[in-house]
């Protein structure tokens, strides 16, 4: 079945369905059955739509020098939790096991405000015509090796009590609770 509409128009319809069916089931016979009877969009045209996603999200990555999610919001307290990821460490051949890098980020809202959304460069109508994702810089992929100091950290003395007397306890959670209301 032959495309009827420009893709500088296309309906919102079949594009949704066709991004949502590939994003559950990953089946492009599936896509294609429903592109020819005009329910979605084409296979070709969800992965023409999905790096040109890529692209945009990329470029705001080297726009703003730093890679994290996009869902992130700007003027938010932010943490951060990295562990490694081991799976299977006593193989010894390495085959099956798993050696990663987890990170978890968390956006700690105050009361004064949420932060405001970060700017991320719309999918321009050429750029969804590139077919292949642009590689990040190697800056963003290449994680040098930590080495730890020799010398022994000098840790100051600590001047009063290891032990708080929980006073500020209940004021903190009611400060919790009203932020999320």
């Amino acid at each position: 079945m032959q495309s009827s509409h420009s893709t500088d128009r296309e309906p919102p319809l079949p594009t949704y369905l066709g991004l949502l069916i590939h994003a559950e089931t990953r089946k492009r016979g599936l896509v294609d059955k429903l592109y020819d009877l005009g329910l979605s969009i084409s296979y070709d045209r969800i992965m023409q739509l999905s790096t040109a996603l890529g692209n945009s999200i990329c470029e705001s990555f080297n726009t703003e020098n730093v890679v994290c999610p996009a869902k992130l919001r700007n003027g938010l307290f932010t943490t951060a939790a990295i562990d490694n990821i081991d799976h299977n460490p006593s193989s010894t051949t390495a085959q099956g096991s798993l050696h990663g890098t987890a990170i978890s980020i968390f956006q700690h809202p105050v009361k004064e405000g949420d932060g405001f959304e970060r700017l991320i460069p719309p999918i321009a109508l050429s750029a969804a015509r590139y077919e292949h994702l642009k590689p990040l810089p190697e800056s963003y992929t290449v994680v040098p090796p930590v080495v730890l100091p020799k010398e022994k950290s000098e840790i100051p003395l600590l001047n009063g009590s290891l032990v708080a007397d929980g006073t500020s306890i209940s004021s903190a959670l009611n400060l919790e609770y009203s932020i999320s209301e």
